[in-house]
Protein backbone atom coordinates (compact mmCIF):
# COMPACT_ATOMS: atom_id res chain seq x y z
CA UNK A 1 0.00 0.00 0.00
CA UNK A 2 1.35 3.63 -0.79
CA UNK A 3 1.09 6.24 1.68
CA UNK A 4 0.19 9.70 0.62
CA UNK A 5 0.63 13.06 3.39
CA UNK A 6 -1.81 15.65 2.58
CA UNK A 7 -0.95 18.52 4.73
CA UNK A 8 -4.29 20.21 6.12
CA UNK A 9 -4.16 23.85 7.90
CA UNK A 10 -8.10 24.14 8.19
CA UNK A 11 -8.43 26.38 5.90
CA UNK A 12 -11.10 25.01 2.63
CA UNK A 13 -8.26 25.27 0.00
CA UNK A 14 -6.30 22.58 1.71
CA UNK A 15 -9.23 20.85 2.55
CA UNK A 16 -9.88 20.43 -1.11
CA UNK A 17 -7.29 18.72 -1.31
CA UNK A 18 -9.08 15.67 -0.02
CA UNK A 19 -11.56 15.16 -3.10
CA UNK A 20 -9.03 15.47 -5.73
CA UNK A 21 -6.95 12.97 -3.94
CA UNK A 22 -10.60 10.85 -3.97
CA UNK A 23 -11.06 10.98 -7.89
CA UNK A 24 -7.22 9.95 -8.28
CA UNK A 25 -6.03 7.64 -5.78
CA UNK A 26 -7.79 4.00 -4.80
CA UNK A 27 -8.41 3.68 -1.66
CA UNK A 28 -7.52 -0.09 -1.49
CA UNK A 29 -3.95 1.40 -2.86
CA UNK A 30 -3.47 4.15 -0.92
CA UNK A 31 -3.58 5.46 3.37
CA UNK A 32 -3.51 8.78 3.55
CA UNK A 33 -2.43 10.50 6.43
CA UNK A 34 -3.68 14.49 6.80
CA UNK A 35 -1.15 16.48 8.97
CA UNK A 36 -1.78 19.56 10.34
CA UNK A 37 1.63 21.75 11.47
CA UNK A 38 0.89 24.37 14.40
CA UNK A 39 3.19 27.17 14.26
CA UNK A 40 1.25 29.31 16.52
CA UNK A 41 3.46 27.63 19.48
CA UNK A 42 4.48 30.63 21.68
CA UNK A 43 4.97 28.66 24.95
CA UNK A 44 5.98 25.35 26.61
CA UNK A 45 3.05 24.94 28.96
CA UNK A 46 2.57 21.03 28.40
CA UNK A 47 -1.80 22.51 29.39
CA UNK A 48 -1.48 24.48 26.50
CA UNK A 49 0.10 22.49 24.10
CA UNK A 50 -2.27 19.77 25.09
CA UNK A 51 -5.03 21.62 24.54
CA UNK A 52 -3.77 22.92 21.28
CA UNK A 53 -3.16 19.21 19.76
CA UNK A 54 -6.76 18.49 21.39
CA UNK A 55 -8.15 21.67 18.93
CA UNK A 56 -6.03 20.53 16.14
CA UNK A 57 -6.60 16.66 16.34
CA UNK A 58 -10.74 17.38 16.13
CA UNK A 59 -10.61 19.38 13.15
CA UNK A 60 -8.19 16.80 11.53
CA UNK A 61 -10.88 13.92 12.58
CA UNK A 62 -13.91 16.28 11.23
CA UNK A 63 -11.68 16.27 8.13
CA UNK A 64 -11.16 12.18 8.74
CA UNK A 65 -14.48 11.64 8.49
CA UNK A 66 -14.92 12.54 4.99
CA UNK A 67 -12.58 9.58 3.54
CA UNK A 68 -14.43 6.62 5.11
CA UNK A 69 -13.22 4.27 2.02
CA UNK A 70 -9.67 5.20 3.17
CA UNK A 71 -7.21 3.59 5.72
CA UNK A 72 -6.87 7.52 6.97
CA UNK A 73 -4.31 8.20 9.96
CA UNK A 74 -4.52 11.86 11.18
CA UNK A 75 -1.55 13.64 13.18
CA UNK A 76 -0.30 16.84 14.46
CA UNK A 77 2.85 18.76 14.82
CA UNK A 78 4.51 21.80 16.35
CA UNK A 79 6.67 23.87 14.14
CA UNK A 80 7.19 25.82 10.84
CA UNK A 81 5.23 23.85 8.71
CA UNK A 82 7.83 23.24 5.45
CA UNK A 83 10.51 21.75 7.52
CA UNK A 84 7.80 19.78 10.18
CA UNK A 85 5.90 18.52 6.83
CA UNK A 86 9.41 17.36 5.05
CA UNK A 87 10.55 15.46 8.24
CA UNK A 88 7.39 13.89 8.80
CA UNK A 89 7.12 12.76 5.49
CA UNK A 90 11.11 11.25 5.31
CA UNK A 91 10.26 10.07 9.09
CA UNK A 92 6.82 7.69 8.25
CA UNK A 93 7.90 6.43 4.76
CA UNK A 94 5.07 8.76 3.04
CA UNK A 95 5.29 8.07 -1.09
CA UNK A 96 3.89 11.33 -2.26
CA UNK A 97 2.72 14.55 -0.74
CA UNK A 98 -0.22 16.43 -1.87
CA UNK A 99 -0.50 20.13 -1.37
CA UNK A 100 -2.43 22.89 -2.54
CA UNK A 101 -0.48 26.24 -3.12
CA UNK A 102 -1.35 29.28 -0.96
CA UNK A 103 -0.19 32.48 -2.84
CA UNK A 104 -1.70 36.20 -1.64
CA UNK A 105 -3.09 37.99 -4.77
CA UNK A 106 0.00 40.22 -5.10
CA UNK A 107 2.19 37.15 -5.73
CA UNK A 108 -0.38 35.19 -7.71
CA UNK A 109 2.67 33.86 -10.31
CA UNK A 110 4.75 32.26 -7.43
CA UNK A 111 4.05 29.07 -4.99
CA UNK A 112 3.37 29.73 -1.05
CA UNK A 113 6.68 29.62 0.77
CA UNK A 114 5.75 26.55 2.39
CA UNK A 115 4.66 24.59 -1.01
CA UNK A 116 8.25 25.90 -2.16
CA UNK A 117 9.89 24.23 0.36
CA UNK A 118 8.01 21.32 0.41
CA UNK A 119 8.83 20.95 -3.39
CA UNK A 120 12.52 21.68 -2.39
CA UNK A 121 13.47 19.28 -0.37
CA UNK A 122 11.32 16.50 0.24
CA UNK A 123 12.42 13.10 -0.37
CA UNK A 124 9.33 11.94 -2.23
CA UNK A 125 7.39 13.27 -5.23
CA UNK A 126 5.32 16.36 -4.41
CA UNK A 127 1.50 16.92 -6.13
CA UNK A 128 0.85 21.05 -6.03
CA UNK A 129 -2.70 21.75 -6.86
CA UNK A 130 -3.69 24.90 -8.27
CA UNK A 131 -5.45 27.08 -5.49
CA UNK A 132 -8.56 28.16 -7.44
CA UNK A 133 -9.75 24.56 -7.90
CA UNK A 134 -7.76 21.77 -6.63
CA UNK A 135 -8.17 18.86 -8.67
CA UNK A 136 -5.67 16.56 -10.81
Amino acid sequence: MRHLLIPIDGRDRSIEAIEAVKTVFAPDRYEVTLLSVREDVDTTSKVLLDKMYDETMEMLQAVKSSMPEYKVHADVEFGIAGNAIIKYAKNNDVDLIVVVRRTHKAMSAFLGSVTVHITKYAHCPVVVLPEERAEL
